[in-house]
């Protein structure tokens, strides 16, 4: 789907107004991400974006970007840009990044985009379930967390699980 100047002219006005948005509140609001997500809709979109974040990398304003990656990172944005009901799971997240090395070698993003330095690009990075711990795994992680020592272990008090 390819864009008319007028509708790349008016979502390039979007984005800064969100800019403004985002430097001018306490924080990343509801409705800042859902007309972030919203702008962010489609591919289309998604590139002129890319374009719009590489021209204020190459300005200088390196604080915009990183409120505009932080709002694109966000949950509720993710799933107004996928299309995905509120409650819905995330299976992966669209980023609008530059690209290295590390994420060629897991497979999101090419050589070709490494080469162009300073380059934004969209990107997609699956989201893989938690890893289930055992509960002596789960013991052990905090044990190591809270640096336990085995005579601190033993002197805890712990209410121990009873079968019925």
């Amino acid at each position: 789907m390819s864009m008319t100047a007028t509708e790349k002219a008016t979502l390039l006005q979007t984005f800064a107004d969100i800019g403004t948005d985002l430097k001018e509140n306490e924080g990343i609001t509801q409705d800042i991400q859902t007309r972030t997500g919203e702008s962010l809709s489609n591919q289309a979109k998604r590139q002129v974006f890319a374009k719009y974040m590489t021209k204020l990398f190459a300005d200088g304003d390196k604080d915009m970007v990183k409120r505009h990656m932080d709002c694109i990172d966000k949950a509720p944005t993710q799933r107004v840009m996928q299309g995905l009901k509120s409650d819905a799971t995330l299976t992966k997240k669209i980023k609008i990044r530059t690209a290295n090395n590390g994420l060629v070698r897991k497979g999101i993003a090419t050589p070709a985009q490494v080469k162009q330095k300073d380059v934004y690009h969209v990107l997609n990075f699956p989201i893989s379930k938690p890893v289930q711990l055992t509960a002596q795994e789960r013991i052990q992680k905090d044990v190591t967390e809270y640096s336990i020592s085995e005579d601190d272990f033993k002197a805890m008090t712990i209410k121990w699980f009873e079968s019925v």
